[in-house]
């Protein structure tokens, strides 16, 4: 709840311990390739590789080479790091140390994910930070996440007392662990996953479930066949419930455009609901029946979805041949996503006045790449006077409409770095708000300019709110 810019909210998640690691993984990995040529390269400089990986989220251009072009190029990219520099960066960007790497064959302790374990643990470690929400859904992405490498199912990936119940239902125990038992959390998922026997289990575990279920993996169905579903009226539903291992199993048809199959563990056929639907032979919408357990799983399943279009919108476009570095450039999109969302719910619970001009996605990003490629935020920086209201506010208040210039984030504005005044070839007018002075002293950072005499120093007020 203490954070507040989109760079504390991205680094709430993607630490400096991240960094730190990914900057010592990289020199060691230059020494081993060639002891006569180390890498020279700092923690800023992996920093600055990052904010120009997430401007490229934002700026598509045929390949990474353009955004230094003088026809196509980006001048944020330029201005960040020469090409040069960027591409000895990408060359040896390395995340874990290859001499530790047991050999594939004949050695039960090899790991395929070795090369990039570092960097996905540590996520995961810190997505675990952020409270769970009351409805969890399980699909291609989510906060907490598992890379499939086909030893997860080898019996000493698993923790004592779990079961084995197939590849599709152990990824949902796997992923199930961090969530609190008994606590009412609700688990939804799809029918790549679902199983009678994964429901129970969770059940016993003291976590509810849900999900779309296919009509084979039911045991002594009763569910009439498709054939026979296919000469009802549409809407129509029936519901069959029976017990597993003590596990009481809800299991609902119902009959849409095509047959949808629900297995639950806390919700069944009623109360029944209404929905609307296109009907073809009419040609206009009519209103059906709907069981609440469809009610309940189009309400929470499209989390899932939702953040895959998010992802989809602002994708990378950047491509490697080694296959840890596409899951790198993958991860970052759901930790720059991730962070979005948390921002949003962030100012949810604060009940901030200012709802209605949250961030979206794109400029999210940009605050996120602006910081990082101008170095980065200094933590330890001396954060001057406090105050109730921040510039950003004051830039929107009646009584000071000058937003010519642009105004550089909070994190840019109090890192403490070469933050320089310089003198400006002509008089300008102050930036610092409700200042209707003029000044030929300019910040060399920032590029605005601001008063600096006997009467007023709004340079410093500027750096310190």
């Amino acid at each position: 709840m203490d954070l507040d810019t989109p760079y504390q909210f991205f680094k709430y998640l993607w630490t400096d311990k991240i960094i730190s690691n990914i900057c010592e993984e990289s020199k060691r990995y230059a020494i081993q390739k060639n002891p006569n040529k180390p890498l020279t390269i700092s923690e800023n400089e992996i920093n600055q590789y990052l904010g120009i990986f997430i401007y490229a989220y934002l700026v598509h251009l045929p390949n990474y080479r353009t955004y230094w072009s003088e026809e196509l190029g980006f001048d944020r990219m330029k201005e960040t790091m020469p090409l040069k520099k960027f591409e000895t960066i990408r060359q040896y960007l390395h995340f874990n140390d290859n001499d530790k790497h047991l050999p594939r064959y004949h050695h039960p302790n090899h790991d395929r994910l070795h090369k990039i374990r570092p960097l996905y643990d540590e996520l995961n470690k810190n997505f675990a930070k952020v409270p769970l929400e009351r409805h969890l859904w399980i699909n291609e992405q989510i906060y907490s996440t598992k890379i499939y490498s086909g030893q997860e199912n080898n019996e000493k990936y698993r923790q004592k007392d779990e079961p084995d119940l197939g590849a599709s239902a152990n990824v949902v125990i796997r992923l199930a662990r961090t969530v609190s038992r008994n606590k009412n959390y609700k688990l939804y998922f799809d029918n790549y996953y679902t199983s009678i026997p994964l429901l129970a289990y969770l059940s016993k575990e003291g976590i509810y479930s849900l999900g779309t279920v296919n009509r084979n993996r039911i045991p002594n169905s009763k569910i009439p066949t498709e054939k026979v579903i296919n000469k009802m009226k549409r809407g129509h539903s029936m519901e069959f419930v029976g017990s597993y291992n003590d596990v009481e199993i809800s299991v609902t048809a119902w009959k849409d455009n095509k047959t949808v199959i629900m297995a639950s563990t806390f919700a069944g056929e009623k109360p029944l609901g209404k929905v609307m639907r296109y009907d073809k032979k009419t040609k206009n919408r009519v209103e059906i029946i709907r069981p609440h357990v469809i009610e309940e799983y189009n309400k929470h399943m499209g989390g899932v979805d939702l953040l895959d279009s998010i992802i989809a919108r602002y994708k990378i476009l950047m491509r490697s041949k080694k296959w840890y570095m596409r899951i790198f450039f993958h991860l970052l999109d759901p930790v720059t996503v991730n962070a979005w969302l948390l921002y949003k719910r962030v100012e949810t619970d604060k009940k901030s006045e200012n709802k209605k001009n949250l961030m979206n996605l794109q400029k999210f990003k940009s605050e996120i790449a602006s910081c990082l490629c101008k170095m980065g935020y200094n933590q330890n920086a001396k954060r001057g006077r406090p105050s109730n209201i921040s510039i950003e506010q004051m830039f929107k208040t009646k009584r000071c409409k000058r937003t010519a210039q642009s105004i550089p984030s909070k994190d840019i504005r109090r890192d403490g770095i070469n933050h320089w005044p310089i003198w400006s070839e002509k008089r300008i007018r102050c930036k610092f708000p409700n200042c209707k002075g003029y000044t030929q002293t300019e910040c060399e950072r920032c590029k605005v300019g601001l008063c600096y005499n006997k009467v007023n120093n709004c340079f410093k007020n500027f750096h310190c709110m």
